[in-house]
Order: C-alpha cells, then sequence, then structure tokens
C-alpha cells in the first residue's frame, strides 16, 4: 500500500463516517444554518459517490487485501448513512388518540409534554411517545401543533 492509496483510502472512509451524521451537522456547526438541511440529501449522495470513487480508485491503483477492506468498509458506511436519514427515522405520530388524564391508564410517575392553550383544553403527551418518534402532529382549540422532544 503506498501513501497515495493510503490516502485515497482514508479519503474515502472519513466522509463516508461522517455522512451517517449529515443530519446532525446544523447541531455541530450552527454557522452553517438550516439551509443545508433542505439539500441534505444531495449534499450526503454527493458525499456518497466521491467517497466510493476514491475507495474505487485505491483499489484499482494497488489491489490488496487492504484496499479491498477499504472498498468494502466504505460501501457498507455509504450504506448506513442513507438508513440514518433523518426523514425515515423521524415519522411523525399523526393526531393520536386523545382521552382523558383519569383513563390514560399512565403511572403517577409518568413524564409527559403538555400544551396549555389559553381558551383551549389542555394536551399532554407521554414522554414515552415522543421519544422514539421524536414529533407529533396534533390539533389543540382547532389549531394544528406540533410537540417535539
Amino acid at each position: 500500500m503506498t501513501a497515495f492509496t493510503l490516502i485515497l483510502t482514508l479519503s474515502a472512509l472519513v466522509p463516508s463516517s461522517l455522512a451517517i451524521f449529515a443530519h446532525q451537522w446544523v447541531t455541530a456547526l450552527p454557522g452553517l444554518g438550516l439551509g443545508p438541511l433542505y439539500h441534505l440529501r444531495a449534499i450526503r449522495f454527493g458525499i456518497m459517490v466521491l467517497a466510493l470513487s476514491a475507495a474505487a480508485g485505491a483499489y484499482w491503483l494497488a489491489p490488496g487485501p487492504g484496499q479491498a477492506a477499504g472498498l468494502a468498509a466504505t460501501v457498507v458506511l455509504t450504506l448506513l448513512s442513507d438508513a440514518n436519514y433523518a426523514g425515515r427515522i423521524l415519522v411523525a405520530v399523526d393526531r393520536p388518540r386523545c382521552v382523558p388524564a383519569a383513563g390514560a391508564g399512565l403511572a403517577d410517575e409518568a413524564r409527559v409534554l403538555g400544551y396549555a392553550p389559553e381558551g383551549a383544553e389542555a394536551r399532554a403527551w407521554p414522554v414515552a411517545v415522543l421519544v422514539p418518534r421524536h414529533l407529533i402532529h396534533d390539533e389543540v382549540g382547532g389549531r394544528p401543533v406540533l410537540a417535539s422532544w
């Protein structure tokens, strides 16, 4: 393995690893604003193409077990980056069934996220429902509400 092929392999592995967490870049780099989130799929696709091209180029220049492992790892990481797409993970609960607090069957110590707008009935969503989905679309007092955790 030459230094150049090592650099190519690393230039494939590092971005393909970072692409897995691309939806969290806005948290790590708030100066970028929300703009990149609207183009995240295209950004992730570009990273995947560049990473796979670098890994394939490294294997083509110096075929061997190290380059094959780098290419295989890059393929796996790029597939994982698409599987971790926030649009697939953060699927909102849409208009959950509403029951009075007494009939909800929650333990006394159960945590809830509540909303009590002026002039409308209060609503609360169990944190246990919010945690796996992070989002709930609901309607309170005739107005749409998005609860997030």
